[in-house]
């Protein structure tokens, strides 16, 4: 009896634990997944993480991604994070990709940004770029968050590719 007492103990104690361990960490989207305005169907295709212009197809595609609470659940609402990161290609300077991370007040809906970043002209190679913010912005108890990226290009020549996100 007593032997099971214990191990009962141990197990209630392991099994406790893995919520918290389970909910740690950064946030992260791939850019196929975002909510886009279905009026711009034709502009884009997305493949397994990508979310490109269709071929022949310029303009602006706004697509956007629900931040939610990956650092600690029922534990913390207010995670650590500092940084955003997206990763993209962009060869041109006929087009671009921009994304905002935004905070929502969930009964006024007044607007605060977050952070903001913008893709470089570099390659059709993948890149990142980053924004920082301090660790306090974030506070899953009071606020809502979401990242609103727009993928602009005005030639077909112009490779604009966004691949996704990070929060750390």
């Amino acid at each position: 009896m007593r032997t099971l007492t214990r191990f009962s103990l141990a197990a209630l104690l392991a099994l406790s634990t893995l919520p918290a361990a389970a909910q740690t960490g950064a946030w992260t989207s791939i850019a196929s997944v975002g909510a886009v305005d279905p009026s711009l169907a034709a502009l884009y295709t997305t493949g397994s993480t990508e979310m490109v212009f269709r071929a022949n197809m310029t303009g602006t595609i706004t697509v956007r991604y629900n931040v939610t609470n990956t650092f600690g659940g029922g534990v913390s609402d207010t995670p650590p994070w500092t940084t955003l990161q997206m990763t993209y290609a962009d060869n041109s300077s006929a087009g671009f990709i921009n994304a905002v991370l935004v905070e929502v007040d969930p009964c006024s809906l007044q607007r605060r940004l977050v952070c903001f970043l913008i893709s470089t002209d570099t390659s059709a190679n993948r890149s990142c770029v980053t924004c920082t913010f301090p660790s306090n912005s974030f506070n899953f108890g009071s606020k809502l968050y979401y990242i609103e990226a727009q993928i602009s290009r005005n030639s077909t020549a112009a490779i604009e590719i966004l691949d996704g996100f990070r929060i750390f």
